[in-house]
């Protein structure tokens, strides 16, 4: 049995991914419409018309910088007041075990462990700056679809 280590699994922005990062997620939802239902039609699970698949993405990290190439929170938050479109995916990474290689991690193109790499067009919809009185500082990047979330085949 083989399990995948979260470490291995991140999310890369515009080819980059964002510097000292501690978690990723990927959440997708279902979007359905029942705009078109009469009053005759039976109400209840199955009867709405599922439309699209809606997803965000989102990134925790430690403020600060690991490697020059990463990318940093004055960097996103300038995405987000520019209001830029980005690239984003979340992808599972070739070698997870050690630091992060000289420029940045690499993608691993194979799917495994049950994984593959998905990808789209995002918004960057919140950063959530932390400044606690002990620890360290850190924020969270919450992403929002601007396109459909593809599988992305190397």
């Amino acid at each position: 049995m083989k399990k995948l280590k979260g470490k291995y699994l991140q999310v890369r922005i515009n080819g980059h991914t964002v510097a000292l990062s501690s978690n990723c997620t990927l959440q997708t939802t279902t979007q359905y419409s029942s705009d078109e239902k009469t009053k005759d039609e039976e109400k209840g699970p199955g009867n709405d018309e599922a439309e699209w698949v809606d997803w965000t993405m989102s990134v925790d990290a430690l403020m600060g910088i690991s490697r020059e190439s990463q990318l940093t929170h004055a960097q996103l938050l300038e995405y987000q007041l520019a209001l830029t479109k980005l690239d984003v995916e979340l992808f599972l990474v070739e070698d997870g075990d050690g630091e992060v290689p000289e420029g940045d991690w690499t993608p691993d193109l194979a799917e495994q462990w049950g994984f593959a790499r998905f990808g789209g067009k995002a918004t960057i919809e919140s950063i959530n700056t932390n400044g606690p009185n002990d620890g360290k500082a850190s924020f969270s990047a919450n992403l929002k679809a601007a396109s459909v979330l593809k599988k992305i085949i190397a």
